[in-house]
């Protein structure tokens, strides 16, 4: 694992440069690690419909990441074989860098919490995973009208074998609650992208406050607001290209709630026209993509799914369920 040491200055991110690479690779630190900012996601191993590999190039893959440097991995119970997969890679690695996990335990279904189903999700990830520890366990609950995940927490935390713990998808009102009873959080997993950026409001905020550090995922919307976009047409939401989480931005079943739109729309300002953005051909695509969201009924429907989950409330609003 990664561990603080005199080459760098955890005091703030550093960059080091790569041996024979005139890229750099930023670092930050999480209690006694120290990894990159930029971390290996490996949810496409949760559905074919990323794509199909086989086990050796992945493993591949695995290898030449962390021989570039980019040795933090993030997974989950729900990733298909993610944690297996990793496992086998590292209990196999060789090389001269320290690898870093982090896993989540996801309750998606009512459960009744108690110390040894915590303890008992904790051994699975380890057996998966092939390591006595887990560097960073993060947390996901369903249902906050259930209070039972201040109660789970609390028996993670007093496992000695997870190393730090962290939250995905809590909004700020329960971050700050679980914080209350002794809790210490670590990280909270969250989207942000310049498409959603909710996080810089009330969540950014709370981090701040109690040194939490936010991971980040779908920052450029599954590929959305990439280079492979720059002067293509829309895509077809039902092409066998589309992957999961590029199909989250534009996808057809979102329902508009005005209710939420106009609560909201004070926020929404990063979906105008930048005023004076940089020269830049993302940024002209980034640029023309807020506009096009403006204008369809879709805007703010990201805030409503059918089936009535208010995602609202996320990060700094209130809301009835989790994640």
């Amino acid at each position: 694992m990664a561990t603080i040491d005199s080459e760098i200055d955890v005091s703030a991110v550093k960059t080091r440069l790569l041996e024979g690479n005139a890229s750099a690779i930023e670092y930050l630190q999480l209690e006694s690690f120290v990894v990159p900012r930029l971390m290996i996601g490996l949810w496409q191993l949760s559905s074919p419909a990323w794509g199909f590999a086989s086990k050796s190039k992945m493993l591949s893959q695995f290898q030449k990441h962390v021989d570039s440097g980019f040795t933090a991995y993030d997974m989950a119970d729900h990733y298909g074989d993610a944690e297996i997969i990793f496992g086998q890679f590292r209990s196999s690695y060789s090389g001269p860098k320290s690898t870093f996990c982090a896993t989540k335990y996801c309750v998606f279904e009512p459960i009744t919490v108690t110390e040894d189903g915590m303890r008992n999700a904790v051994s699975q990830r380890l057996a998966n995973i092939q390591s006595d520890k887990i560097d960073l366990l993060q947390f996901h609950w369903q249902d906050y009208n259930n209070s039972q995940y201040v109660r789970a927490l609390q028996f993670l935390q007093d496992d000695e074998r997870v190393a730090a713990l962290g939250l995905c998808n809590f909004d700020t009102k329960r971050m700050e609650e679980v914080i209350s009873v002794g809790v210490k959080v670590t990280t909270n997993q969250v989207q942000f992208s310049l498409i959603d950026a909710r996080p810089t409001y009330a969540m950014a905020e709370a981090c701040e406050k109690h040194h939490i550090k936010l991971l980040t995922y779908g920052t450029l919307c599954g590929g959305f607001l990439s280079e492979k976009w720059i002067a293509k047409d829309e895509p077809d939401p039902f092409s066998t290209d589309m992957t999961p989480s590029l199909r989250k931005p534009i996808n057809k079943n979102l329902k508009p709630t005005p209710r939420i739109v106009s609560r909201n729309d004070k926020h929404l300002g990063f979906m105008a026209p930048l005023p004076n953005p940089p020269p830049h051909p993302l940024n002209n695509r980034a640029q023309a993509r807020c506009k096009r969201f403006r204008r369809r009924d879709t805007v703010g429907a990201r805030f409503q799914l059918r089936g009535g989950r208010d995602r609202g409330g996320a990060y700094g609003r209130q809301r009835a369920y989790g994640g």
